[in-house]
């Protein structure tokens, strides 16, 4: 049987006492730490996303202005003197088409004011049957 002689020199021979102390005192000090590297992994990571970030935004910025300036050269182009015998009359008539569709036009029926002699059958008209209807 064990008696209390024996747990205490064991508890404070082999140093199990002062390491619950030391690890008691320090519990604060690695919770503190661990939060430190934890804010600090997320800094790192915040600065490089925002550094990607602001390159690709002027990246983007340069993308749109050279587009704006194509457009621009685009519609000037129609008004050249020399643009019947230009070379690149052809690609720009395949821009036209493919990004300015013409609408297209309305078919004879759909047109305002325009009435073909059978369009309202159900109307009366100069003919022998009573309700409008061919026979």
């Amino acid at each position: 049987m064990m008696d209390w002689t024996y747990i205490l020199t064991t508890a404070l021979g082999s140093g199990g006492l002062a390491s619950f102390i030391t690890w008691l005192c320090n519990r604060e000090l690695y919770k503190a730490k661990a939060i430190r590297d934890r804010e600090g992994i997320w800094k790192e990571m915040y600065e490089s996303t925002k550094g990607a970030t602001v390159k690709l935004s002027y990246e983007n910025e340069q993308l749109f202005q050279e587009i704006h300036d194509l457009k621009r050269l685009v519609v000037k182009m129609v008004d050249c003197k020399y643009y019947t015998q230009c070379p690149a009359r052809y690609e720009l008539q395949d821009y036209k088409r493919k990004y300015f569709p013409v609408a297209p036009r309305q078919s004879n029926l759909e047109q305002k004011g325009f009435r073909r002699p059978r369009d309202r059958p159900s109307e009366p008209g100069g003919v022998d049957n009573p309700d409008g209807q061919p026979p």
